[in-house]
């Protein structure tokens, strides 16, 4: 395993403990904060399409924010894991009724769904639509780099995700500096329960 790797891998190990021993009670509370704040924010107000992750228990909870995506007339497309390349895959949904268990046991999208690519270039809009990519993060730097779950799946995305890149965390998880290379891919905007922060 190269340096870098361990070094991820060390620091992910901690921030996973570290967020299951979060109070629920202080998580509750700082979601609901996070969710609002978002959904005020003036990249989701005026974006077209809204991909989003399908939160696991231990992500900030993005079911309210699509549940509003919906009620905005808002493009909602969440993500399918390619476990054969480590790639992501993100599919239009109509609804939460469309996601079903999927690799890694997440909430996933059907394959034969149309890809938000397809839908952004179908003629549905009259200019160019305007596309936000919400993403999970453990912990995030000042320089917008973020640190996930471990696959890479999100930063080979990302390298060619030409929207908004926001991260969604909780406040006290900053760093002082993450560990990078040249694969990891900075973030535009990060959320957290006390504002926006928009990276230069």
């Amino acid at each position: 395993m190269c340096e870098l790797r361990k070094r991820k891998n060390d620091l992910r190990a901690g921030l996973i403990e570290q967020r299951r021993n979060l109070p629920i009670e202080k998580r509750e509370l700082w979601d609901k904060k996070i969710a609002n704040i978002l959904l005020g924010s003036i990249s989701y107000r005026f974006c077209d399409i809204m991909l989003i992750y399908v939160s696991t228990k231990l992500e900030i909870p993005t079911g309210v924010i699509i549940e509003r995506a919906f009620e905005n007339k808002k493009i909602v497309a969440c993500p399918i894991s390619n476990t054969d390349d480590n790639t992501l895959s993100f599919k239009i949904i109509n609804s939460v009724g469309d996601l079903n268990p999927g690799s890694y046991n997440i909430q996933e999208p059907p394959k034969t769904n149309p890809d938000f690519t397809e839908f952004a270039s179908s003629g549905h809009f009259k200019r160019p639509p305007l596309a936000i990519c919400v993403v999970p993060c453990l912990s995030y730097d000042s320089y917008g780099y973020r640190i996930g779950y471990g696959k890479g799946y999100y930063d080979r995305f990302l390298s060619s995700f030409e929207g908004t890149k926001i991260g969604l965390c909780y406040s006290e998880f900053k760093s002082n500096r993450l560990p990078s290379g040249k694969y990891d891919v900075k973030l535009d905007v990060i959320i957290t329960e006390k504002g926006v922060t928009v990276m230069s």
